[in-house]
């Protein structure tokens, strides 16, 4: 959100899987926690900068549904967002194909970005992404799994790692 900011986007929409995601992680549903935490994320940093939150799919749509028809659906809208946050690879191929198709440039009409560890999207473009270094994911694995084992395998707390902000060809200064 806040790159998407400094390109002067106010209008920042936000597509993962499903729109009824629960109101906390449950692990008993399907529903990977990523996904609720980053559509949080993305919920109070709009909040954070007076802005509106633009869930993209809407209350009980699931993306995988008819996924061309809903991103076809959402690029029509007159008030559509100028940049969209994708959950991963699956959701930018839609809107990337989507946006060309109905004559919209990417990123010149639409900025896209993502949370998946790509270099290219499925489209060719370069992609905008916010990734996470493997190599201290992997580090920072190990560590909990022996404070897990010398805690008697006792539950351990959630932490995140950061992200990095790294630049490609879907993101740019907002149209108008």
């Amino acid at each position: 959100v806040q790159h998407l900011m400094e390109l002067g986007h106010r209008k920042i929409g936000y597509l993962d899987h499903m729109s009824d995601r629960p109101e906390h992680f449950d692990p008993t549903t399907h529903v990977h926690y990523s996904v609720l935490d980053r559509f949080n994320g993305y919920c109070d940093a709009m909040r954070d900068a007076a802005l509106p939150v633009r869930d993209f799919l809407g209350s009980h749509m699931r993306m995988w549904d008819d996924p061309l028809a809903v991103v076809t659906r959402w690029i029509r809208q007159p008030d559509r967002p100028t940049a969209l946050i994708c959950h991963d690879r699956r959701v930018v191929t839609q809107i990337i194909h989507a946006a060309l198709t109905h004559g919209l440039s990417v990123p010149g009409d639409l900025s896209v970005i993502t949370f998946e560890d790509i270099n290219k999207c499925e489209m060719g473009m370069t992609m905008t992404t916010m990734r996470q270094c493997w190599e201290d994911f992997g580090r920072t694995a190990a560590g909990v799994l022996m404070d897990k084992i010398k805690a008697n395998n006792q539950s351990m707390p959630a932490m995140s790692l950061p992200y990095k902000l790294e630049l490609g060809q879907t993101t740019a200064v907002c149209p108008g």
